[in-house]
């Protein structure tokens, strides 16, 4: 119950300034540097003190704007007016009353009336009005004063809108509608408690009356009387009492009809899909002075009242302020929504929504009443999965993203598309093994999901999950072997040896050698360009599909020879192609292959291991004697050092030149085999430092030869090695992907360096078709845009920076190196560098 002050008169006064911003500010707290006089009042700075004053000097456009939520005791005019594209806004006003007398395009929005001594609104031949979101409040009868109507819209007013706006404890009726006024739309209104006709439509034709929710009224719910001819009562709810009870003014049985439409307001009217609960002593319709007892009684004499219902709508008691409905209302997704005045959103703007376990569902998504059940159960359209891809057998976990907010029992049906049973649940969630690889072309097994309601209906996924499932792709160790050089012809009918600039080299892998002809699925290659005349880069990736735009190597000026290491998808031909931005010599030399035959004795699997370093040449580190190899090889003991089983098949070695005195190359291959004549490593001046990535076979006796061409000390880290069999991780192949650019913000925020002694921490999981679990990834990592020289380090995010390195580089270098990193359980890689530089990271794959 309001406790009203009365408002003292208020002095129009026409200001000589205001403000001329788009918002007129009221504000009479203390303190507030109010005034209705003062230069550049209405500003928020010096606010109106009263809202007259601000309506006294409104424009088109503008918007008064109360800055405290206590009541102002005015009565306030209104006489100005908007336009369609300007209109004047009234917001957050508290008013005793307000009249819009004579104006146009106005909108009344989120503010508070006092209807205790007086009508809360008057709208006196006024146009295009828009009353929305506000609230009517009365109380109780007081003597000298006579009760009056909430909202009273009166004259020759046209096209005004009531909508989504309460009026509570009115003492002579909520919304009327005078004799004269035409167009009138009264829309998801709640009225409660209002002791007269809550909307009285009297001799105003075209009302249309949609949508409102009315409980208790001391007279009819709705009447139309007079001529209200041509009008609509559409999407109503009624709830009559017996009695009233809060001391207003009407205290005997209510005997009024819930709808009331005169003789002369019949004509061309439409009533329909409304739900009237009306009491013991009254009727529900009366139409043109005759009683229907019954929507069935009242469609067979009138035609009228489609789909009406003579129900409770059930109301939520638990509601302490609003009569919403509980699930299972008739009231639920029942409505016309082609009803004239229907809106969008409901008394509070939430959308509608279709409710599954309506019981009266129809196609369309409307309650009736004012206020939309938004508390209902939804289905989401896809389902998740915790793992994409794998190999087999391959466990995931799906589920299905639900809301549930009444907590229904609902069961769930999962089916995984493989062809096994459902698996049935009472929970969002199910939990699958796959025995077998996905052997179709959709992408993967489709993971869908059903949940069946308490009422028995049916949702389904529309968009299901989709897991790659594969046969696992082992490691086969080869050669190492030359499949192409330029220079001499090997896999390449150029005309020149050199690959001219934005020229490609398309070699066969498949059936090349011993190479099987058929299965290989990707090839570990050692390029190397050699013959440069200036800068470029070179992109390896596999024939048939569209060039990447990631890059592989790098090389800087002319003379140079550059060599790194690449895993690259084999295409459908069994070719890969390598492209030259630059004028080159390109030699590439196959390390092993992966395949999807799985029976060869020598196929193996990869098991990453923490960085080691096993070869060190400038500290005798697996060497007897330290210093620098002139034209000679390095015995390196592999089987049984840092991790690495006596049963390994092939190690993953940083390789890294340094301390050289001309130019020269490292060359890697099994210990008691013929030097391959190809080598890992190149450099082509003294003082340089060059790392490479070599996969090699080890020697029956667990080693490994390093042949040094030229002068240089040696490191080598260990990354990792392959073993027979499946024990270790499975490889997949990907399309060369960009994940890391400190140039382009791509895998960071901004385009911004890594600093010298900072690290940054990658995410690989989860992009680029990525999935969760994988054990380590292959990367090619460049460094560029740097001013001095520095050292890359690659690891397991979470785990401690090793001491090994990844990636050399001298000032102004850009160089480029594969890596095969660890990957920590939340799916990132760290990266740390000495020096200042740009850096680049490229996926090519990831174990499994």
């Amino acid at each position: 119950m309001l406790v009203v002050a009365l408002a003292a008169p208020v002095a129009v006064m026409t200001a000589p300034a205001y403000a001329t911003g788009s918002t007129l500010y009221v504000n009479d707290a203390t303190g507030s540097n109010c005034s209705d006089t003062a230069a550049g009042h209405g500003s928020q700075a010096t606010p109106y003190c009263t809202v007259q004053a601000a309506l006294n000097a409104v424009q088109p456009g503008q918007t008064i704007q109360s800055e405290v939520s206590s009541e102002y005791p005015e009565n306030d005019t209104l006489t100005r007016s908007g336009s369609s594209a300007s209109p004047i806004t009234l917001s957050g006003i508290w008013l005793n009353s307000l009249t819009l007398s004579g104006v146009h395009d106005v909108v009344v929005t989120g503010s508070s009336f006092d209807t205790s001594l007086q009508t809360g609104m008057i709208i006196d031949n006024s146009s295009r009005i828009t009353v929305d979101r506000d609230g009517f409040t009365g109380g109780v009868v007081f003597a000298g004063h006579p009760p009056q109507v909430a909202i009273k819209i009166t004259g020759k007013s046209s096209a005004v809108t009531v909508s989504r706006t309460a009026i509570e404890f009115a003492k002579a009726g909520g919304i009327e509608v005078d004799a004269g006024v035409t167009g009138t739309v009264i829309t998801t209104n709640y009225l409660e408690e209002v002791a007269g006709p809550a909307i009285s439509v009297i001799s105003a034709p075209d009302t249309a009356v949609t949508s409102n929710t009315i409980t208790w009224p001391c007279a009819s719910a709705i009447s139309l009387t007079g001529t209200s001819s041509g009008s609509f009562v559409e999407n109503n709810i009624s709830v009559d009492t017996d009695r009233w009870t809060t001391g207003m003014t009407c205290s005997a049985e209510a005997t009024y009809p819930d709808l009331m439409v005169s003789a002369g307001s019949a004509p061309d009217t439409t009533v329909s899909h409304n739900i009237f609960a009306p009491t013991s002593y009254s009727e529900p319709y009366t139409w043109a002075g005759t009683e229907y007892a019954t929507p069935t009684a009242f469609q067979t004499a009138t035609g009228q009242g489609t789909d009406d219902l003579l129900t409770n709508p059930q109301f939520d008691s638990s509601d302490p302020f609003y009569s919403t409905v509980l699930e299972g209302s008739p009231a639920i997704d029942s409505a016309d929504p082609t009803a004239p005045g229907e809106l969008s959103t409901d008394f509070f703007g939430a959308a509608r929504v279709s409710d599954p376990m309506a019981a009266h569902p129809v196609a369309d998504t409307f309650d009736r009443g004012a206020f939309e059940y938004t508390k209902v159960y939804q289905l989401g359209s896809s389902v998740a999965v915790d793992r994409q891809s794998g190999f087999a057998p391959m466990t995931v976990t799906a589920s299905a993203p639900v809301t549930n907010p009444e907590s229904l029992t609902v069961s769930y049906s999962f089916d995984f598309g493989d062809g096994s049973a459902p698996v049935v649940t009472d929970v969002p969630t199910a939990q699958h093994t796959y025995s077998q690889p996905y052997a179709g072309n959709g992408g993967g097994y489709p993971v869908t999901v059903t949940a069946t309601l308490p009422n028995g209906t049916s949702l389904s996924s529309t968009q299901p999950a989709r897991v790659a499932v594969a046969t696992p792709d082992p490691y086969v160790p080869f050669g190492p072997t030359r499949i192409l050089d330029t220079r001499s012809g090997i896999g390449w009918s150029g005309s020149s040896p050199v690959v001219p600039a934005g020229g490609s080299a398309s070699v066969a892998v498949e059936g090349n050698g011993s190479i099987p002809k058929t299965g290989v699925t990707a090839v570990v290659m050692n390029v190397t360009v050699t013959n440069t005349s200036g800068s470029g880069y070179l992109t390896a990736w596999a024939d048939g599909t569209a060039r990447p735009t990631t890059s592989n190597l790098n090389w800087g000026g002319k003379g140079q020879a550059v060599s790194n290491l690449v895993t690259v998808p084999v295409g459908g031909d069994g070719r890969v192609d390598l492209y030259t931005s630059g004028p080159a010599s390109i030699i590439g030399d196959v390390q092993g292959y992966y395949t999807t035959d799985a029976s060869g004795s020598a196929a193996s699997t990869f098991t990453s291991t923490a960085p080691a370093r096993l070869l060190d040449t400038r500290q005798a580190t697996g060497i007897s004697t330290a210093g620098a190899i002139t034209n000679g090889t390095v015995s390196l003991n592999v089987a049984g050092q840092d991790g690495v089983p006596a049963d390994a098949t092939a190690v993953v070695l940083n390789l890294t030149a340094t301390g050289t005195t001309g130019g020269g190359f490292l060359e890697a291959y099994p210990e008691g085999a013929r030097a391959p004549g190809v080598s890992n490593v190149n450099w082509t001046a003294a003082k340089t430092t060059v790392a490479g990535l070599a996969v090699v076979p080890l020697g029956a006796d667990g080693h490994v030869s390093i042949k040094v061409a030229g002068t240089s000390q040696v490191v080598a880290d260990v990354f990792g090695y392959f073993t027979a069999g499946s024990g270790g991780s499975q490889f997949t192949a990907v399309a060369p992907n960009r994940l890391l650019d400190t140039r382009a913000a791509i895998g960071i925020p901004t385009r911004t360096p890594i600093a010298a002694g900072h690290d940054l921490v990658l995410q690989i999981t989860g992009r680029a078709g990525v999935p969760a679990g994988i054990t380590s990834v292959v990367l090619n990592v460049t460094a560029t845009g740097n001013t001095s020289g520095g050292v890359l380090q690659a690891w397991a995010d979470g785990t401690p920076r090793p001491s090994t390195s990844n990636l050399n580089w001298a000032p102004g270098q850009t160089i480029a190196n594969q890596v095969v990193v660890p990957v920590a359980p939340d799916g990132k890689v760290d990266l740390y560098v000495t020096g200042t530089t740009h850096v680049i990271a490229d996926i090519f794959g990831y174990y499994m």
